[in-house]
């Protein structure tokens, strides 16, 4: 979908709460399996539940003997602190029977916490998701379920960025120790770790270079967080690109994980102009604040599936 194909659609809901649109369809419809073809992993990664399902907390027995390893490895580990029983089967999920990587992926999580000062509550998160909203105003324009999908969508403007104020120590840190709470905002269940998130994003306008700090806050953010954290991305859909984008992100390759630099689309492109048309309604300030009430909703359900999860 690069090099200017259009990937867009007008999903019902667009109106109000804006509903999914802009997702791209197609190679990614649910096409449920024949009886007794699929294992139960793949049945759970080929349904589509609503956001109030119960049973988006299920896990196979195949993930929770996975994650009941991943656990028991990584609690003989003095150095790595033990974490949530939600944690391990998250990353079960993602990484399997791969023991090695999710003992990585733990320790990693653990210096990010360290690093960006984490408290991992549902009460920092709050504090850190209202400083990004003001380190960068107008750039998060929506967050919301999408039905049709089974996951969690986020339409982000690039544009709005000031990488002069971004690439600031105090700044990058703060968007950093944030950012690890929106990835909980995108896995608050089960079936949103399988899903993975569809990314949106606005780029006319964006000034990333690298003599402007831009590729030193990205290989930072990758490296520190972004490839670290336990998660999928379905798409990840960039609408308005210059020419430079294909330069930006060939640059970034060394730095993302190859299943995420692999959804990345450039070119994607939207007859209504910028989407921040669609989105910012019927004000930038409104907008936000229901972009911050979803947040905290979801982040909110991420505790509480946490405290109440056991292996």
């Amino acid at each position: 979908m690069e090099d200017g194909l259009e990937n867009h659609s007008h999903n019902e809901g667009v109106g109000g709460e804006h509903g999914d649109a802009l997702v791209a369809h197609g190679d990614q419809d649910y096409v449920a399996p024949e009886e007794g073809e699929e294992s139960e992993v793949a049945d759970f990664h080929e349904r589509i539940l609503s956001c109030d399902d119960p049973r988006r907390m299920e896990i196979s027995p195949e993930e929770r003997e996975w994650a009941e390893d991943i656990k028991a490895v990584i609690e003989g580990i003095e150095e790595i602190d033990n974490l949530s029983d939600f944690m391990y089967a998250q990353l079960a999920i993602i990484h399997g029977e791969d023991i090695s990587t999710a003992v990585e992926i733990a320790n990693r999580l653990q210096e990010a916490r360290q690093e960006y000062d984490i408290e991992e509550t549902f009460e920092d998160g709050v504090v850190k998701l209202q400083k990004l909203i003001r380190l960068c105003p107008k750039a998060n324009m929506y967050f919301g379920y999408n039905n049709e999908r089974g996951c969690y969508t986020q339409v982000f403007d690039y544009g709005k960025l000031d990488m002069d104020l971004m690439k600031q120590e105090k700044n990058a840190h703060a968007t950093i120790a944030a950012s690890y709470y929106q990835y909980h905002c995108f896995a608050p269940d089960f079936e949103a770790v399988r899903k993975g998130t569809i990314w949106i994003a606005e780029c006319q306008g964006y000034q990333w270079m690298p003599k402007r700090g831009g590729l030193r806050y990205s290989e930072r953010f990758w490296n520190d967080l972004g490839s670290a954290y336990p998660q999928t991305i379905q798409e990840y859909n960039c609408f308005h690109t210059p020419a430079m984008f294909n330069v930006m992100k060939s640059m970034l390759r060394p730095f993302i994980a190859q299943d995420i630099y692999s959804k990345i689309n450039l070119g994607c492109s939207f007859p209504g102009g910028r989407l921040d048309s669609v989105y910012m309604i019927p004000t930038p300030q409104i907008a936000e604040q229901r972009v911050l009430s979803k947040w905290h909703e979801a982040l909110e359900l991420r505790f509480a599936n946490e405290q109440s999860f056991a292996l």
